[in-house]
């Protein structure tokens, strides 16, 4: 992976991966589905249906978690999800007035 040319841009980011670790998932790794169920907005939760599982389980989760929260699957697409089927995403209802 150090002769890829994104290998540079993982280097800038590596320092933020530990407190992104434990800020979203938590210590422990787990969901962290009570500090979820806090989260009054609505919210969509999305992920890419050819992309890791453990993405898909976890949006899955996160979305019954959060108390208004809709759950999209961009199909077919992967973690680089391409920017054409992501601008075409369907808005929720929560977020029409």
């Amino acid at each position: 992976m150090r002769e890829a040319a994104f290998w540079p841009g993982l280097e800038v980011i590596a320092p933020t991966l530990a407190y992104d670790h434990t800020g979203i998932p938590g210590p422990d790794r787990a969901l962290p589905a009570r500090r979820a169920a806090r989260v009054l907005t609505p919210a969509l939760v999305m992920h890419c249906g050819a992309s890791f599982p453990f993405m898909r389980d976890t949006a899955e989760a996160l979305s019954k978690a959060v108390p208004h929260a809709e759950l999209l699957s961009l199909d077919g697409q992967t973690h680089e999800v391409s920017p054409g089927v992501l601008g075409a995403a369907p808005s929720p209802s929560s977020f029409v007035a």
